[in-house]
């Protein structure tokens, strides 16, 4: 039997706008996205996909994607994340934007308005009606993953000692040796098979999940940049806003209480 559960993360109702723009950022977690008016755009590798209204889409975990919209859009979201890492390299093995059209999925449209009520108030029904919701979508999700490959199987299995250490970290910063010694592979051999398996290299994987956990503490509004750097496990303030900046296009102190920091979907 498998371990279905899924831990989310955060989410909420969102209005887009010309704002919400990201290029080529890494997202450690699994969405879903229901478009309740407007359209915007997500793209994985050289694939595009329209967001419209009346549909709900589903974007895998641990790619690099961009995103934009041109205009306007209202959308309900949720990331969240299996606790299991093989249900995990299950998502991952599909690296494409899956689509559900109102009529396939109209039950779960009203579920997904009580998402921002669920995550402020945790009542038992509302966390039965969302993870319900969840587990038949990713069940449509599941049902139309390629057939795995082996060996690539194989090298994710090899992979998954050094994957654990590297979201084990906080403020450490382990050399290309140290990651590649926990799996027993030289530093050279280990990089070009991580960034075979998972499309992003060591370094870029530790940087994105650094400003992931930078950009919700600055939502918090309780922490100076400084601190959001030390927590982050950069001594330099001055260098980690150079690092974000070239991640999110603005600055933490350019951002920090703005709407463009907040948690978006």
């Amino acid at each position: 039997m498998y371990d279905l559960t899924l831990h989310v993360s955060k989410g909420g109702f969102y209005i887009c706008d010309k704002t919400w723009v990201g290029v080529k950022i890494w997202f450690e977690h699994a969405k879903f996205y229901y478009i309740s008016k407007g359209e915007g755009w997500v793209t994985i590798g050289d694939q595009r996909t329209v967001l419209s209204k009346g549909k709900i889409y589903y974007t895998p975990p641990r790619v690099e994607c961009s995103y934009g919209c041109d205009t306007k859009m209202e959308v309900y979201w949720l990331h969240f994340y299996p606790q299991s890492a093989v249900l995990m390299r299950l998502l991952e093995s599909s690296r494409s934007i899956q689509e559900f059209s109102k009529g396939d999925i109209k039950e779960w449209i009203p579920i997904f308005k009580v998402i921002p009520h669920y995550l402020e108030k945790g009542e038992p029904e509302d966390v039965c009606r969302v993870h319900a919701m969840m587990l038949d979508l990713m069940g449509s999700v599941l049902a139309k993953r390629p057939q795995e490959d082996p060996i690539k199987v194989a090298q994710y299995e090899r992979l998954l000692p050094a994957l654990q250490f590297l979201d084990s970290l906080n403020e450490d910063h382990p050399s290309l040796t140290q990651i590649a010694k926990k799996v027993s592979l030289s530093p050279e051999h280990f990089h070009r098979l991580f960034y075979k398996v998972f499309h992003i290299t060591p370094f870029r994987y530790i940087i994105s999940r650094r400003m992931t956990k930078a950009r919700q503490l600055l939502t918090e509004a309780r922490y100076s940049v400084s601190e959001v750097a030390e927590k982050c496990g950069y001594e330099d303030p001055f260098y980690f806003s150079r690092v974000f900046r070239k991640y999110y296009g603005f600055s933490p102190t350019e951002g920090k209480g703005s709407q463009r920091v907040q948690i978006e979907p």
